[in-house]
């Protein structure tokens, strides 16, 4: 089983600052991001059942605490109590969602591009080998 370790972590979803176990996000040590398949930096398992890195998490405007973060916690919790209405929350939810959805749009279409070259070198190569083969016989 993969490695736990206890973070305090602002939940996209709910918004508010929780340990992990309290509101559904874990965070794996080892694991690969099924966005960028990084396994250098941990993954985070959502309360709606996707996973992504603390890196990715973190660049489409979630956000993370550990140990010594406190000056952002003080800006994020700041920042919510600065939203005078729930629209400006919809917003923001969506815009993350939709920074989330190009990242993994990007990504798909980046592995299809890779997928293809690599399907594109072994029918070479595939080739070659049954050439090869008829030459020797």
């Amino acid at each position: 089983a993969p490695q736990r370790r206890t973070m305090v972590v602002t939940c996209p979803t709910c918004r508010q600052n929780h340990e992990h176990n309290d509101c559904g996000l874990v965070v794996y040590l080892e694991s690969e991001c099924p966005v960028c398949l990084s396994k250098t930096s941990p993954t985070i398992a959502l309360p709606c059942g996707h996973s992504i890195c603390k890196s990715d998490f973190e660049r489409i405007g979630g956000v993370m605490r550990g140990t010594g973060g406190q000056q952002q916690q003080q800006q994020q919790q700041e920042n919510n109590s600065n939203s005078d209405n729930d629209s400006d929350d919809q917003t923001t939810t969506t815009e993350r969602y939709n920074r989330l959805r190009r990242l993994i749009e990007g990504h798909r279409q980046q592995q299809r591009e890779r997928n293809e070259r690599r399907r594109e070198e072994l029918e070479e190569a595939m080739a070659l080998h049954i050439s090869r083969q008829r030459e020797r016989n």
